[in-house]
């Protein structure tokens, strides 16, 4: 399973500790959405066939969006690519013809479909980014990178003098939709004379965590 991360920060000004989160964590706008509408539903009794239909559409640019990951140059010449093909496809009529006919789909979801959906890809996700995920972590000292693994196993330790580290930030839907200003951070540190490159994706708020990163780093030696 791939792993994302969301850190939290210890209130003792020299830690700082990164929680190691799996990929389900970016699904919460599919069971909050879900729940939502099952409560609107039951409240309402309304069949709404535009609102299943795009919550289909929704739950499928939230899959796309959030597991493949297109990056750099690639965004741009997809981005260019859909909008030639697109114009081609206006100007031979197909386009049109294509939205009428997604206009014209109707899938009639109830408030149990939405409920059965939502809660227990909302219990899954509590379970997971709340208890599963807090099994890895990373703390920064600012004399000392540790990695734990596992709770109860084995500890790496990393030196702090010579720890680079830099944010990657080119997924706008994973980065600023979904993980509320987040970003991947890569960190370069020494162990027993080696360099090793640890990857942490998707840390929150992560211009904020850097610059706290550096505050602790400032007192090593201290």
């Amino acid at each position: 399973m791939s792993n994302e991360t969301k850190p939290s920060v210890i209130k003792d000004q020299n830690y700082i500790r990164f929680y190691s989160h799996s990929l389900i964590f970016y699904f919460w706008p599919l069971w909050l959405i879900s729940i939502i509408l099952g409560t609107v539903g039951t409240f309402t009794n309304i069949k709404d066939t535009y609102t299943g239909t795009a919550f289909i559409f929704f739950l499928l640019f939230t899959i796309f969006s959030t597991t493949v990951s297109i990056r750099g140059l690639w965004v741009i010449l997809i981005s260019l690519a859909f909008m030639v093909i697109a114009l081609i496809l206006n100007q031979v009529g197909v386009l049109s013809n294509l939205f009428n006919t997604i206009s014209s789909l109707h899938v009639s979801l109830d408030s149990n479909f939405y409920f059965l959906f939502g809660v227990p890809l909302a219990t899954m996700w509590l379970f997971v980014v709340l208890l599963y995920d807090r099994r890895k972590y990373i703390e920064l000292r600012p004399n000392e990178l540790s990695v734990i693994e596992e709770i109860g196993e084995g500890v790496k330790n990393y030196d702090t003098m010579g720890l680079a580290f830099r944010k990657e930030r080119d997924n706008f839907v994973q980065h600023w939709i979904f993980g509320f200003g987040s970003g991947d951070l890569i960190i370069t540190a020494s162990i027993g004379g080696h360099k090793e490159t640890i990857y942490l994706a998707n840390i929150i708020s992560i211009s904020k965590k850097i610059e706290s990163m550096h505050h602790i780093l400032e007192k090593r030696g201290q």
